[in-house]
């Protein structure tokens, strides 16, 4: 669905670029044929303004020879006199030096100089009229059209006509009958007021043309530039646009994928989420916070008391407690570990965990979000590790007790020795104190076994383990299987004078046994011999392996000496 929605933006965007780029396109062209219309009309504008002007210098100039009845000048080839002014009276003088002068109307003075200067102005001009005083004034199809329309009452008539193929503004302004006018045309009807004619000119339009030609050029380079340039930047926009969608269903993909892994993780290890207000105490829970308690979502009151109110009271405080705690910067967040009520109406282990989101300008926490777990089988697990635990450690205590003990003879074995006689040399070192060490062998041991067989033996060891622990009978005494019928006494804090004692005891108390031993070379019962060593303050021996040694080489010197006896070194 957001995928679809993306590209549904994308295809937007570049509906909406395409229509900016037609709209622009519309605009730029309205303002391009705008611009060339108004050329266009300048062109006529320009032209019917200079025929204007020049118009205005012709009457101008017509009103002057008139007001001041014509002007004489010399009689030549270009100025012969006019024929068609022979009804006035001094047409043609002379002058006291006999020059021959001859009078020149407007018309005809106008005639001449449009006729001698047209060229040097390019302009064409001339006066007309429908009853003309001199036929070369007769009037074209044009100017007849125009003459009647000046009798109809319009003033002035101007159209773009072609003179010699090519252009021309033609323009004409009606002139009207003065009381001077009347001079030359008053034989022929004429009063004052009457339309007498019309003064036009012609001006060529191919240098305004030109002009309006350069200036499309310029409004066409610039106008496509500036289409160019809008297209740009429509592009750019739709680029920009198409990168914030881009960015946009980027992150949306990672919001959709961070939040599905979020739901996974949510769901896998079954986090319900709360999130309170510390203003209003309005608690938002989810559907996962309702189901741990036994609830639907719709069973529950998003208020704090909907998490107050199933906590065990035993708890309550420790959650105020590690919450304050939190807010005040003790911890760097909060969690606790309490009970809940659940629906079934037994108690749930949660794992409650948050922090704080959102603080006020004061700094004051206003938000505060976290989860909870629920962590009842693990509470349950837990507790039955610690039972097994604890019944472990008592296995391994009675383990490691036996893995001290002699199978047979239920007394300490060679490792427990070995063990202990470290101990009492490190404690004879550090203490400076004194330790005695005893090794006793059963005399003829093996003839026992070879006559009584192992089994025999065996009950015999026992009983010789026996009567020796009975011996040792201080607390820190020691007595050890060393290995095969050989036993061995630790006698912490005795000096060699004591040692021998108890030697001597633990001799008499194995010939007390009475056991028989009828293969015996030195008596009629069981017997041991004893090899007795001290060490005072440990600083005549080097180490106790030394200590053992002399020992072994004391219960040989016992053995030599007859046996069933004992002997010191």
């Amino acid at each position: 669905m957001g995928s679809n929605h993306l590209k549904l933006k994308l295809s937007t965007s570049n509906l909406i670029s395409l229509i900016a780029a037609m709209l622009w396109s519309i605009v730029l062209a309205g303002l391009f044929f705008w611009a060339a219309s108004k050329e266009e009309s300048h062109v006529f504008q320009y032209a019917k303004m200079e025929a204007g002007a020049n118009f205005n210098k012709d009457i101008a100039l017509r009103n002057w020879l008139a007001k001041h009845g014509g002007i004489y000048v010399e009689v030549s080839g270009e100025t012969p006199p006019n024929p068609y002014l022979q009804h006035i009276a001094e047409r043609d003088i002379v002058t006291s030096s006999g020059k021959k002068l001859t009078l020149m109307n407007p018309a005809y003075i106008l005639r001449q100089t449009m006729n001698e200067y047209s060229v040097l102005y390019g302009i064409k001009g001339r006066i007309t009229s429908l009853e003309p005083l001199n036929p070369i004034n007769t009037p074209d199809s044009w100017e007849i059209e125009a003459l009647k329309q000046f009798s109809q009452g319009v003033e002035d008539v101007s159209e773009v006509t072609s003179i010699g193929g090519k252009p021309f503004l033609r323009y004409m302004q009606a002139f009207y009958t003065k009381k001077k006018c009347l001079k030359c045309h008053g034989h022929q009807g004429y009063r004052v007021g009457n339309v007498q004619g019309g003064v036009g000119v012609a001006i060529p339009l191919e240098p305004y043309i030109k002009i309006k030609n350069d200036t499309l050029k310029i409004l066409i380079y610039s106008h496509g530039i500036l289409w160019l340039f809008g297209l740009f930047c429509i592009l750019l926009i739709n680029r920009y646009v198409k990168r914030q969608i881009d960015t946009q269903n980027r992150i949306r993909s990672d919001l959709a994928s961070q939040k599905e892994q979020l739901d996974l993780v949510l769901e896998g290890t079954q986090l319900g989420l709360w999130d309170w207000n510390l203003v209003t105490n309005y608690v938002v829970f989810d559907e996962r916070w309702a189901k741990i308690l036994g609830y639907e979502l719709s069973e529950i009151e998003f208020t704090l008391n909907s998490w107050e109110s199933r906590v065990h009271p035993d708890d309550l405080a420790s959650c105020y407690q590690d919450i304050q705690s939190y807010i005040d910067g003790k911890t760097s967040f909060y969690s606790n570990i309490h009970r809940m009520m659940h629906k079934d109406g037994k108690w749930r282990y949660i794992l409650d965990r948050g922090k704080i989101v959102e603080r006020d300008i004061n700094n004051k926490p206003i938000r505060f979000t976290g989860t909870h777990t629920d962590i009842t089988k693990l509470k349950e697990t837990e507790n039955t590790l610690q039972e097994k635990s604890s019944e472990l450690e008592q296995v391994n205590k009675i383990l490691s007790k036996q893995a001290m003990i002699d199978g047979l003879t239920n007394v300490n074995n060679r490792r427990a020795f070995d063990q202990r006689i470290k101990e009492e040399w490190e404690r004879c070192h550090r203490n400076q104190t004194g330790f005695s060490v005893l090794m006793a062998d059963i005399d003829y041991f093996k003839k026992y076994n070879d006559t009584y067989g192992h089994l025999g033996g065996d009950n015999c060891l026992k009983y010789v383990a026996d009567a020796l622990n009975k011996v040792a009978s201080r607390t820190n005494d020691f007595v050890a299987r060393y290995g095969g019928e050989e036993f061995i006494m630790i006698l912490p804090g005795t000096g060699l004078e004591q040692a021998m004692i108890v030697a001597e005891k633990a001799r008499n108390a194995i010939e007390s046994l009475d056991i028989q031993h009828a293969s015996s070379d030195c008596a009629d019962v069981v017997t041991i011999s004893v090899g007795v060593v001290a060490c005072t303050q440990c600083s005549n021996i080097n180490h106790y392996m030394s200590l053992i040694s002399l020992a072994d080489k004391a219960l040989y010197l016992a053995k030599n000496n007859g046996r069933n006896c004992m002997a010191c070194l």
